[in-house]
């Protein structure tokens, strides 16, 4: 643990830099993943569509970096998990209907 920290000390421009470029990509995906799933009559509740995204990748993201034993890991979403739940959300508005 301890030469662990001392590496991350000694590539600390390195790890900002990887940092940086993994949240701009985090941030590209929980867009596009919450206006996928926010589509058509749910469009009115994309606002909260995003939140709820951008939330659930914090806190999973968290829970990834505290308890995986791999320093290195990065945890994201995932498009195939978002495109089914797209669909669902599509056939659940077809069945139901949107309510405004």
């Amino acid at each position: 643990m301890v030469k662990y920290f001392t590496n991350f000390q000694e590539n600390i421009v390195g790890n900002i830099i990887g940092g940086l470029t993994s949240s701009i990509v985090a941030i590209a995906y929980g867009l596009t993943f919450s206006n996928l799933i926010f589509s058509g009559q749910m469009k009115p509740w994309s606002g909260y569509g995003l939140a709820a995204t951008f939330l659930a990748m914090a806190i999973g993201s968290g829970v990834m970096a505290l308890r995986s034993s791999i320093p290195f890991v990065i945890a994201g979403l995932d498009g195939a998990t978002a495109a089914v739940t797209a669909s669902l959300v599509a056939a659940l508005i077809a069945k139901f209907g949107a309510r405004e």
